[in-house]
């Protein structure tokens, strides 16, 4: 009795100062409840840690995150292949003639349409347009396209005493629409513009220069001063033979909705063009011709002339870029540091086309056939010669012991950059519904299609490309961050 008195004091001492928190019910002054309770509660506690531990444990040994890294100097290597990116996706001039038939004379009319600078500024909207909050779908769209059309033929038979009331609707839709279609909103305005565009030298009452927002006031004005007003204006006149904008302004307003001769083009062109935005995307990419001017070949073996590259276009998680390799049959032995083997390539930067961003060069081995690096890439700025010398070549490896055997739709071997690019994306094809074309698969499943679009300019394809809206929005809330290994 004495050595179990003993023990129970030992025991007690020991729950009252251990730092369990569960532990002080354990004592004999709590009821037998109290202590059979508590004793079940940490026996869970203890087995749902062992858990853990185990089941850590075993998810390490499947999917190890290990590198086996191993270093050793070789006297020979293998040249490897160069993937160009060119420093955007949307080449404004390819965009004017391919996707809105015109010629360099006329591309300063598209460039002023909403769907031509949302697609140039792709990257830009689309972070604007989540940070405001804003979306629109294309049955938005249509509706906006059927209310223009309408107020087109308003304007076309309405008495001259109700055109008030036709010029506000457009003020109002004007104003409503600044947010969304800023381009659009400022060609339904009905504001009279600065007279032939320019700023008089004498300040009159509709605007004075002077002021903290003159010119801003003026840039605004001044844009309204577009083609159809430079048409008709100059056909309506007053008693002192000025031009009179409140007679022309109802046939400029018509010539802004709808061109002119009947022929949609101007407002109403630009919205339909939405419907076919796939069209614009595709032809307006930078082409293999359009980047990479020449390339040459030189392993110390051959003349220059005998030895050309094979360039090919590529899809990476930039959209299409250019692979830089020799011909087949070339002989790819680095011999030596000394070794005579370089390429020389000649590019067009686009620096025009592009002003804020640079073209960059990743490296790959000669026998990878999937690109999908989002990191590192050098830099080539315009108007230099950029020589790139390999001094040093690693690749780390995962453990071969215990590997997962983790496997991608798109790809035939494993990579985090392959994983990442697929399942981020892969979400988009679900809830849109459509072929997003940053996807993996896009080339492989559009190739052909884009080739007849390039090849005819009134085909239209069967593919369910997606659209503007399914682009800027759809697709940026299905994207979502994957974690690979």
């Amino acid at each position: 009795m004495a050595n179990d008195e003993q023990n129970d004091s030992v025991f007690n001492r020991f729950c009252e100062n251990v730092s369990i928190p569960t532990a002080k019910y354990l004592t004999s002054k709590h009821n037998s409840k109290v202590r059979i309770l508590t004793w079940i509660l940490i026996i869970i506690m203890a087995g749902l840690t062992v858990y853990q531990v185990y089941e850590r444990s075993a998810y390490y040994c499947t999917d190890p995150i290990t590198v086996v890294v191993t270093e050793s100097n070789q006297d020979s290597g293998v040249m490897p292949a160069m993937v160009i990116c060119p420093p955007g996706q949307f080449r404004a001039s390819s965009a004017s003639r391919s996707a809105y038939g015109l010629s360099k004379k006329d591309a300063f009319g598209a460039v002023k349409s909403d769907l031509f600078n949302f697609e140039q500024h792709r990257d830009t909207f689309i972070s604007y347009f989540r940070r405001t909050n804003i979306s629109f779908t294309s049955a938005d769209i249509d509706t906006l396209l059927q209310e223009l059309k309408s107020i087109y033929e308003d304007l076309k038979s309405v008495p001259d005493e109700e055109l008030p009331k036709v010029l506000d609707r457009l003020d109002n839709m004007s104003t409503s629409l600044q947010d969304r279609f800023p381009m659009l909103a400022s060609r339904l305005s009905t504001k009279e513009p600065i007279s032939k565009g320019m700023i008089p030298l004498k300040a009159d009452n509709s605007i004075d220069i002077t002021g903290s927002n003159g010119y801003a006031k003026y840039r605004v004005l001044n844009g309204l001063y577009d083609t159809c007003t430079k048409q008709w204006l100059s056909t309506y006149t007053d008693e002192s033979s000025f031009p009179d904008w409140n007679r022309a302004i109802r046939d400029i307003m018509k010539c802004r909705i709808n061109g002119v001769s009947g022929k949609p083009s101007e407002i109403i062109g630009d919205l339909s063009r939405f419907k076919t935005y796939s069209r614009l995307s595709n032809l307006a990419r930078p082409t293999l011709t359009d980047v990479v001017f020449d390339c040459k070949w030189f392993n110390g073996e051959f003349s220059a002339s005998d030895q050309e590259c094979n360039v090919t276009s590529v899809w990476t998680p930039f959209g299409q870029c250019f692979r830089i390799a020799p011909l087949e049959g070339t002989n790819l032995s680095l011999s030596s540091p000394e070794s005579n083997t370089n390429v020389n390539v000649l590019i067009d930067t686009l620096k025009a086309e592009f002003p804020n961003a640079l073209t960059k060069v990743y490296f790959y081995s000669q026998d990878e056939t999937e690109y999908a690096k989002t990191n590192g890439g050098i830099k080539i700025h315009s108007g230099l010669i950029s020589h790139l010398m390999i001094e040093q070549m690693r690749q780390n490896t995962r453990a071969a012991r215990n590997c997962g055997s983790t496997s991608l739709r798109h790809f035939k071997s494993y990579s985090k950059d392959k994983c990442i690019w697929e399942k981020s994306t892969e979400p988009v094809e679900k809830e849109c519904n459509c072929l997003y074309d940053r996807a993996p698969n896009y080339l492989q499943d559009a190739g052909e299609e884009i080739a007849k679009m390039q090849a005819d300019a009134s085909y239209n394809s069967s593919l369910n490309f997606c659209s503007m809206p399914d682009t800027f929005f759809c697709a940026q809330n299905a994207i979502g961050k994957y974690f690979c290994e």
